[in-house]
C-alpha cells in the first residue's frame, strides 16, 4: 500500500479547483460565441473563417481548455484511485473524513458535523493530519 501525504489530500482538492476554473473558462468563452450575422460576411465569405475571427479564436481556446480539462480529469482519477487503495486499510473514521471533506467536498465544519454532530472546523482536520504524520 502506498502512504498517502498531506500533499496528496492537498493536491486532489487543488486540482478539482483548476478543474472548475478551467469548467468556469471554458463556460465563459461559450457565451461569447456567436454566429456571425449576414453583415459579417464579405465577398461571398464569412469572417468565421478568417485568421482574426473573435469566434475561431474563443473555439480554439474552447479547444485547448477541453485537453487541460482531459489531463487534469486523469491526473484526478489517478490520484483518487490512490488515495482510495490507501483508505481501504486507513483507520475507518479518517477514510470517512477523507471522504466526507474531500470526495464530497466539503467544509471543514460540515465535515465534523456529519461526522461527529457539531460544528467545528479544526477538530476532523487535526485528527487527520496528526493520522497522516504518524502514518
Amino acid at each position: 500500500m502506498e502512504k498517502i501525504t498531506a500533499d496528496d489530500l492537498h493536491n486532489y482538492y487543488f486540482i478539482l479547483k483548476n478543474i472548475e476554473v478551467l469548467e468556469a473558462e471554458k463556460e465563459a468563452l461559450r457565451n461569447t460565441v456567436k454566429s456571425p450575422n449576414g453583415r459579417e460576411q464579405i465577398g461571398g465569405k464569412s469572417s468565421v473563417r478568417s485568421a482574426s475571427s473573435p469566434t475561431e479564436a474563443a473555439v480554439w481556446k474552447i479547444m485547448r481548455l477541453d485537453e487541460k480539462l482531459e489531463e487534469e480529469a486523469n491526473r484526478l482519477k489517478d490520484l483518487r484511485g490512490r488515495i482510495e487503495e490507501w483508505m481501504k486499510d486507513a483507520d475507518p473514521e479518517i477514510a470517512l473524513i477523507v471522504r466526507v471533506h474531500f470526495f464530497n467536498r466539503n467544509t471543514w465544519r460540515r465535515t465534523c458535523e456529519i461526522i461527529y454532530g457539531y460544528s467545528d472546523k479544526d477538530y476532523p482536520r487535526k485528527k487527520l493530519g496528526r493520522y497522516l504524520s504518524n502514518d
